[in-house]
């Protein structure tokens, strides 16, 4: 516990100082998300200068604080400390991702990341990114883990071997209504889907419902339970 509201106190200075950096010149918006479930979810990011923000996640009872630095749309790079209240386990995380263009409807985009999800669990993707149409795109390529989760049963002789993937970033909006369709298919079978609903009560505040059952094991999917989250979204 002590160790989760030192990263909050570190999160609140942080914020704070993204204020006065700001405090003269135009900034991009900072965002919140706060979603009920059985675990809980909350999300953050907080723009401080050139590129640079803070940015904090509660997920899968895993509390992670740390900083980002995207020069560009197309190249961004992470760093921070991952906080496990089971274990009062503290474990540092990093990872990038990259979009490279081939013309108006075609990137290659991927990302790899350590120690995101899980201490010792490293994943990488690589695909395609098609645009079908305005706010719609398909992603075709690989994906896969390396290290050992042992929470998850992961097959350890098939731990490393990639897998290749189709997925789905479909997005309609209607007046104070939006949607966002993403399912996601392997090669091998496995289907899963992840779906989020937003009602715009202004511009600055959204109601949020996220329908998932994303599984990020490929290699043992078991029972694909249906998650819930419901809680509000917030720009400012």
């Amino acid at each position: 516990m002590k160790k989760v509201l030192c990263l909050l106190l570190t999160l609140c200075l942080l914020t704070c100082s993204a204020f006065v950096v700001f405090a003269e010149a135009e900034k991009p918006q900072n965002e919140v998300m706060l979603l009920g479930n059985d675990g809980g979810y909350g999300w953050a990011k907080f723009h401080l200068a050139n590129g640079f923000s803070i940015t904090g996640v509660y997920e899968d009872e895993l509390a992670k604080l740390g900083l980002r630095y995207d020069p560009s749309e197309r190249f961004g790079i992470k760093a921070g400390q991952v906080y496990d209240p089971d274990t009062e386990e503290t474990f540092t995380y990093g990872g990038i991702n990259f979009i490279i263009p081939f013309g108006n409807s075609l990137n290659i985009a991927g990302f790899y990341d350590i120690n995101y999800k899980y201490k010792d669990w490293d994943r990488y993707e690589a695909a395609l990114k098609i645009q079908m149409a305005k706010n719609h795109y398909i992603y075709a390529g690989i994906r896969g883990d390396a290290g050992v989760v042992p929470e998850l049963k992961y097959n350890e002789d098939n731990l490393e071997e990639p897998h290749m993937f189709l997925r789905g970033d479909f997005n309609w909006s209607w007046k104070k209504f939006s949607i966002s369709l993403d399912p996601l298919l392997y090669v091998k079978g496995y289907y899963y889907h992840d779906y989020t609903f937003k009602y715009h009560i202004n511009e600055k505040a959204n109601v949020v419902l996220n329908v998932s059952n994303y599984d990020d094991n490929p290699n043992n999917p078991g029972d694909s339970e249906i998650n819930y989250r419901g809680g509000f979204e917030f720009k400012f």
